[in-house]
């Protein structure tokens, strides 16, 4: 549970990318289920479908948990890599955003202790 909710500590790149895989699938199925309670009706052949508020509402509902989610996980690996939780509002701005993916999906964590903790455990250990 620390993993998703918790703002604190450090997570690498390979915990980072599962975890973000494993929250796409949920939000997909999720999302699915959702959409199949709530379906969009035909009001007129064609024109776009009327989307019900109940399905709004159930979007906006599961929406919240998966981004709090989503910005834990970013907020540890940025941690990982040095950098404040203040680096995640460069999501925001575009070109920058693919930078601060490239950084902090594919770049290695930094070695040492620092303000969040110890590094992370890697994954495989190369002798």
């Amino acid at each position: 549970m620390n993993l998703l909710f918790s703002f604190k500590g450090r997570i690498g790149r390979a915990q980072d990318w599962l975890a973000g895989l494993g929250l796409l699938v949920i939000w997909m199925v999720l999302l699915g289920l959702v959409v199949a309670m709530f379906p969009p009706i035909q009001t007129a052949p064609g024109q776009p479908p009327d989307i019900p508020p109940a399905l709004l509402g159930a979007i906006a509902i599961l929406y919240l948990p998966m981004l709090w989610i989503s910005l834990a996980l970013s907020i540890k690996r940025g941690h990982d890599r040095g950098r404040s939780a203040w680096w995640q509002l460069l999501a925001l701005v575009p070109l920058a955003n693919i930078w601060l993916m490239i950084d902090q999906g594919f770049l290695r964590g930094i070695d040492a202790v620092n303000e969040w903790g110890p590094p992370a455990v890697p994954n495989v250990q190369i002798a």
